[in-house]
């Protein structure tokens, strides 16, 4: 069998989420079932040495609508008996057999943090992948439902492979902490992450702390309405005890966490909530919200509050903080929980629907 994977969000130098799933569940794909099968890693950029083996560059004069355009011409000359796309946007040819991954529809439930050209774009391509994509995958049970209310899609339609994380590089360290102790919180600043909430939580945290309270680190790049949140940064009397990294590589985000003495999740919406894992991967405790999939994907293995309520919020890090014995049940509740999910595990699920 010949499987066609369009690899270009492996390929761009700075991933998120999207990226770093396209990237390992190729990477995975590749290492159990490249001898098996023949594989087209389609791409818009040049490939890195892990992929270049199999890859196939297809040059295209603009940085929009290569799946739609560029993708289609060479499915049109040469079409694989598969196509797996991890990111929604499918060409407009397509072969016998198309797989695609529609991770959430936030970009519904919350209309107003993105651009209008942007949010018809992906309710473009999202429609068209319920219409036209043979199955569809996406990252949780509560994605799932929110795509069945969507899209009117039979539930046999949609396969849920929850993703995983880096298990050799999400763990403890062995350093000590040098400087004041930090809580970190992991994601585009955005209104659905609910940073603007996260912060006036913080803000009672600090007040009934001091000096004692730790800082309060945000990593992400900025979202559409990302002025309002460093408005809202701005204006806060912790400002002070509040640092942003738009992008750190993978590296100095894993270091920044391994160190971290709490991951705080405030999120209104969430399709997965990857960091959540990987915080616990490192041994971190999280605080988490009660919202979309993250109840889900945390179990019994984190400590909820109403991300509406900045006093519950505030009152919950504060438990994680100074309550050792929650500390450390949050811990090894986190070490159990984590270990539901791998990246081999995301991928062997994924292929299966391949080729079924």
């Amino acid at each position: 069998m010949t499987i066609g994977i369009d690899i270009s969000p492996a390929c761009r130098k700075q991933k998120t989420g999207i990226e770093w799933y396209a990237w390992h569940v190729t990477r995975e794909i590749l290492n159990k079932h490249g001898r098996e099968h023949a594989f087209r890693l389609y791409t818009d950029k040049r490939a890195e040495p892990l992929f270049s083996s199999a890859a196939k560059y297809l040059s295209w004069h603009s940085k929009y609508f290569w799946p739609e355009l560029r993708l289609s011409l060479e499915i049109a000359v040469n079409a694989p008996d598969v196509l797996f796309v991890p990111s929604r946007a499918l060409p407009l040819v397509l072969p016998k057999k198309t797989i695609t991954t529609i991770h959430d529809v936030g970009f519904i439930s919350f209309p107003d943090e993105r651009k209008k050209v942007s949010r018809e774009y992906l309710l473009m391509t999202s429609c068209r992948a319920a219409q036209k994509a043979h199955h569809i995958l996406t990252v949780s049970e509560f994605s799932k439902q929110e795509i069945i209310r969507n899209f009117s899609i039979a539930p046999e339609k949609i396969t849920v492979t929850y993703l995983g994380y880096d298990t050799e590089r999400y763990v403890p360290t062995k350093e000590s902490l040098n400087g004041k102790p930090y809580i970190v919180c992991i994601g585009r600043r955005e209104r659905r992450k609910n940073l603007s909430g996260l912060i006036r939580g913080y803000e009672l945290l600090t007040a009934k702390m001091g000096s004692d309270a730790p800082d309060l680190v945000l990593i992400g790049p900025a979202g559409h309405y990302a002025h309002e949140i460093d408005s809202c940064i701005s204006d806060s009397t912790a400002r002070e005890h509040i640092r942003i990294h738009n992008w750190l590589s993978e590296e100095a985000k894993i270091k920044l966490l391994q160190h971290a003495i709490l991951l705080v999740q405030p999120s209104l919406y969430e399709g997965f909530g990857l960091p959540l894992i990987e915080a616990q991967g490192c041994h971190i405790p999280v605080a988490s919200s009660r919202s979309g999939s993250l109840p889900e994907i945390a179990g019994d293995s984190a400590l909820f509050f109403d991300p509406l309520d900045p006093v519950s919020m505030s009152e919950v890090v504060y438990t994680c903080i100074h309550d050792a014995s929650a500390r450390q049940r949050l811990i090894a509740k986190g070490q159990e929980n984590c270990r539901r999910f791998s990246w081999k595990q995301c991928a062997e699920d994924t292929f299966r629907i391949l080729v079924k």
